[in-house]
């Protein structure tokens, strides 16, 4: 073999070699998709059953519920900064980093300036927030 064809197949075996590795990288990327999607069908699943459960023990999603929380500001015991809060009159549930937290009839639904939601019952909410004046 001469040198010409010893540089030539040398270049096709590297071009092989980067096309399998391409290939093989492209299918991980595949399964790794596959799997990903596959884990949100089933966290999604999970959602609309705990959702389904929740509705028949008569808890409503607090995102389904019309909530205009632009004006009613209050000053929270131990929080620099105003929060957004209602009292919700029926039983209820919200998504938080925490999980989910149920509140009950009469509670508030608190929300931090960050996006922050909490749940806060009556008597709490009257001894530790005053309403912002504006």
């Amino acid at each position: 073999m001469s040198g010409q064809q010893t540089d030539a197949k040398a270049k096709a075996d590297e071009e092989a070699k980067a096309k399998k590795e391409a290939d093989e990288k492209a299918k991980q990327e595949a399964e790794a998709k596959k799997a990903e999607e596959k884990a949100k069908k089933e966290a999604d699943a999970k959602a609309k059953k705990e959702a389904q459960e929740r509705a028949k023990a008569g808890r409503v999603d607090v995102n389904e519920l019309k909530l205009d929380l632009r004006t009613s500001k209050y000053i929270a015991e131990g929080i620099p900064n105003p929060v957004r809060a209602t009292q919700i009159k029926r039983a209820f549930f919200v998504r938080t980093p925490e999980g989910i937290r149920n509140g009950e009839p009469g509670d508030w639904l608190v929300i931090h300036n960050d996006g922050t939601r909490v749940v806060i019952s009556d008597k709490t909410f009257q001894t530790r927030c005053k309403p912002l004046k504006s």
